[in-house]
């Protein structure tokens, strides 16, 4: 119950973090006429999703890593544990 809460908390100020700062950067360029509106909109959106998939990719190749590295970094609770990791980051 507590793990669930915590996951729910941390989702929820992960939620909160970019309902804040995408409005802050399409304000700033817009505020200072360097981009109008609509490509500030579309900048911020395309920036939010790649980031998010290149995260998810940064993940997966340091379980990889880490796998055929022997296990060393991120501990584990079952052979191939990074290996499954990775599978799902992928």
């Amino acid at each position: 119950m507590s793990l669930t809460i915590t996951i729910l908390l941390t989702l929820g100020v992960i939620f909160v973090n970019g309902w804040t700062d995408a409005p802050n950067a399409i304000a700033t360029c817009v505020a200072t006429k360097s981009m109008g509106l609509r490509p500030a909109i579309a900048m911020a959106a395309l920036m939010n999703l790649l980031g998010a998939l290149t995260m998810t990719l940064e993940c997966g190749v340091r379980f990889l890593t880490d796998y055929l590295d022997g296990d060393h970094y991120f501990g584990i609770h079952y052979p191939d544990h990074n290996l499954d990791r990775c599978r799902t980051q992928f």
